[in-house]
């Protein structure tokens, strides 16, 4: 007795085609260092769509208090700028590579306008255990904002965004996903 397994031949190159298909993508992404599912990367849509850019007024206001150039990139009048991309320019400003970090009040002086709640730094709901706290600062919506650590002595620890919806949350505390989650940086052109 002879059995004809040509039909199970065929089913099987299918099954593997269709596993090749879809294991391919996904050990790529786990060989680039990318991981199969990050969701930070994921979580880009839904940022994209549900907050909005800086009002130009504001943009303005900003450039002036952070004595930004004129023809920086973020500065420019038709420019599309949104919260995050204050993040690098408060970074280099408020955390200086050579030298010590901002002061709260230097922070307030430049920033204190956009200060969300008005309990920084002293309500007990912004003081960590350790004597830290964070200020939040809303330029663009109630959604994306700009969160800024203080150490014990006011001295700036860091400074991120988090975005924030009833469909989700991120917080970028390193800015590990900045190039493809945040908005492209500004062109200098």
């Amino acid at each position: 007795m002879n059995i004809d397994f040509s039909p199970l031949k065929k089913l099987l190159r299918i099954y593997f085609i269709i596993a090749l298909v879809i294991l391919t993508p996904i050990l790529l992404s786990i060989i680039s260092g990318r991981g199969a599912f990050n969701y930070a990367y994921m979580d880009a849509y839904r940022w994209r769509v549900f907050t909005k850019p800086v009002a130009p007024i504001i943009v303005q206001d900003l450039c002036q208090k952070l004595e930004l150039p004129k023809d920086h990139p973020v500065c420019k009048p038709k420019a599309e700028v949104y919260t995050a991309h204050f993040v690098p320019i408060l970074r280099e400003i408020f955390l200086p590579s050579n030298t010590d970090a901002a002061l709260l009040d230097e922070v307030q002086a430049k920033m204190g306008a956009y200060l969300a709640y008005d309990y920084c730094p002293h309500h007990p709901i912004a003081i960590r255990a350790d004597g830290s706290f964070d200020c939040h600062f809303r330029l663009a919506d109630r959604i994306s904002e700009i969160r800024i650590a203080f150490d014990t002595d006011g001295r700036v620890k860091r400074v991120y965004a988090r975005y924030e919806s009833e469909y989700g949350s991120f917080l970028d505390t390193i800015g590990k996903y900045a190039p493809s989650f945040w908005p492209a940086p500004l062109s200098s052109d």
